[in-house]
């Protein structure tokens, strides 16, 4: 089938991107194939069944979600509440579009941004330039680790010293020229949030290779780091997802910050997770018939990757809960309009974060991520 394929209707002449997904069905716990044809100029997908070569998807409404940079294989997309995984392009037309100019890489926000509450300042910094965070995770080195990272990052002594003091962010993006975009974003870091410092709050991969293998250390599955996660748990701890919706609209650094203002918590834990249908309502669970739109609310924390966060502080999930705002947005801005749904929530499904409503779930929710799912 045609990738750059020609749809003729009354009105014009249609061009599609096309690749190949393929989707888990639980049911019959197969992964079944289809061709997925989506036509971004006209704001509308389709999808045919590889297997039965019949129409799976009707030409409808593309969801505001799924963008052109999404589209590479290897990534997950959700799609009417089906996460596709991308296999491969489906033509020659379709892989020189899409991957025109695309890279990744990965840079280390070191133990500075954190101890300077300006892990969200560096974030929203990455954000402002159009790269996209596809991976993102807290990690703590061990001297092994934070020498091995080093030598990725071509650094000496004074930047192994640096990794190994305390926590850091590893962050992985994906946009155009991105290897040389990291690097020239990692210097702003360091230029306006290390004013007269000489230590670096961020360190972009030096080349290629080096990136590829920063991102295999920092977040591959054939190894596991001494460290992971960094959770701390107990009676001080409270679990905060930073929604979908949120980090599609490049909020998630803004959204830090708030959180870092105050300068009573601590972020302890941090990671991007992707979780499904069952995932979420799993998760979600304890809030059905006691939070409306219930139904809404998995779809939502389900349609893309999420950003947890283990947030410490004495009295942290009441805490906490004050800071995030009531769960209404509208209501939020009425009655505590510098709160963080009050501010960055849309609506009550998509209202910016979740939080731990009780003491006694906590830790629940924080196992459940931390120690059962894998970061994206």
């Amino acid at each position: 089938m045609d990738t750059l394929c020609t749809r003729h209707n009354a009105q014009a002449t249609m061009k599609a991107c096309s690749a190949y997904v393929e989707w888990y069905d639980p049911q019959p716990m197969l992964a079944r194939e289809y061709l997925l044809r989506v036509y971004f100029e006209e704001g509308e997908v389709e999808m045919y069944d590889v297997k039965s070569r019949r129409t799976f998807l009707k030409l409808s409404p593309l969801p505001a979600s799924i963008k052109k940079d999404d589209l590479y294989p290897g990534n997950e997309i959700v799609l009417h509440s089906r996460t596709l995984k991308i296999i491969r392009y489906a033509d020659l037309a379709t892989e020189k579009i899409l991957t025109k100019a695309l890279e990744r890489s990965t840079c280390i926000l070191t133990h500075n941004c954190l101890k300077n509450g300006e892990l969200g300042s560096a974030i929203s910094v990455i954000e402002g330039t159009g790269l996209k965070i596809i991976k993102l995770k807290m990690v703590a080195f061990t001297d092994i680790e934070a020498s091995e990272c080093s030598s990725l990052l071509r650094e000496d002594s004074q930047m192994v010293a640096l990794l190994r003091l305390s926590k850091c962010v590893a962050v992985t993006v994906l946009g155009v020229d991105a290897l040389d975009a990291l690097k020239q974003v990692c210097n702003e870091i360091n230029e306006s949030l290390g004013r007269d410092s000489v230590d670096n709050f961020a360190v972009a991969a030096p080349d290629t290779s080096a990136a590829t293998n920063l991102d295999e250390f920092a977040f591959g599955h054939s190894r596991r780091l001494s460290h992971w996660p960094t959770t701390q748990y107990g009676p001080h701890s409270t679990c905060c997802i930073i929604r979908p919706h949120a980090l599609v609209s490049n909020t998630l650094g803004a959204i830090l910050s708030h959180i870092e203002a105050p300068k009573i918590y601590e972020i302890s834990a941090m990671a991007f997770f992707r979780l499904d249908i069952p995932s979420a309502s799993e998760f979600l669970e304890v809030y059905e018939g006691v939070v409306p739109g219930f139904g809404a609310s998995v779809k939502q924390l389900s349609s893309g990757p999420c950003c947890a966060l283990e947030v410490r502080a004495v009295g942290a999930v009441s805490k906490f809960r004050e800071t995030a705002g009531p769960w209404d947005v509208n209501f939020a801005r009425e009655i505590q309009p510098k709160t963080i749904r009050a501010i960055f929530g849309i609506d009550g499904v998509k209202n910016a974060v979740h939080c731990t409503d009780l003491a006694e779930d906590s830790e629940r929710e924080l196992r459940y991520l931390f120690d059962m799912m894998n970061p994206c």
